[in-house]
């Protein structure tokens, strides 16, 4: 701990050393290279690094892991930013797994430790995943007319719907 007097305040803040010489975190899935769809599921570790949720303060050796998508990494000391929108993962209740949904496309993701107050560590891991567009489930339906007449030669017609999924261009064929 360092004892610091401000004014007529004593403030008894933890020493922390933000570039430890050993601890690491890593990512454990996906694979560096993985061709993945969203929601992309990451699982992360630490070896001589404590991941607590930030709610138990500032202590040296232990904090949270964010997750930093497209964004480089923060230097140690400085705060993780707070912005999911522009890539920036906050796991604060000491959480090693996560789902993020992704735009299609290759993208750099890290994973960085952090203090209970976001400082980053100089503990990182860093892959790249191809997030391909996902195949949306869809529904199919189908419907037969066939006249009560039908001749075999006869044309009869099939109709198909496929709901909530992208299709290319219409296609027709014939049964025989």
């Amino acid at each position: 701990h360092v004892n610091a007097m401000v004014g007529d305040i004593s403030v008894d803040a933890p020493a922390v050393d933000y570039t430890p010489e050993t601890g690491s975190v890593s990512f454990t899935s996906p694979s560096d290279g993985a061709t993945v769809t969203t929601p992309v599921s990451f699982e992360m570790a630490a070896e001589n690094f404590t991941v607590e949720a930030a709610s138990n303060g500032v202590r040296d050796g232990a904090g949270h892991l964010h997750i930093l998508v497209d964004q480089p990494a923060v230097e140690p000391g400085m705060v993780i930013p707070n912005n999911e929108p522009n890539g920036y993962y906050h796991y604060g209740d000491g959480s090693t797994t996560a789902e993020i949904s992704m735009e299609a496309g290759t993208h750099t993701v890290r994973v960085q430790a952090g203090d209970a107050k976001h400082r980053a560590y100089d503990l990182t891991d860093t892959i790249q995943v191809t997030v391909e567009q996902s195949q949306a489930s869809g529904a199919l339906a189908l419907s037969l007319e066939v006249p009560a007449t039908a001749q075999p030669g006869n044309t009869i017609t099939l109709t198909a719907e496929l709901t909530n999924r992208d299709v290319p261009e219409p296609a027709s064929g014939s049964l025989e």
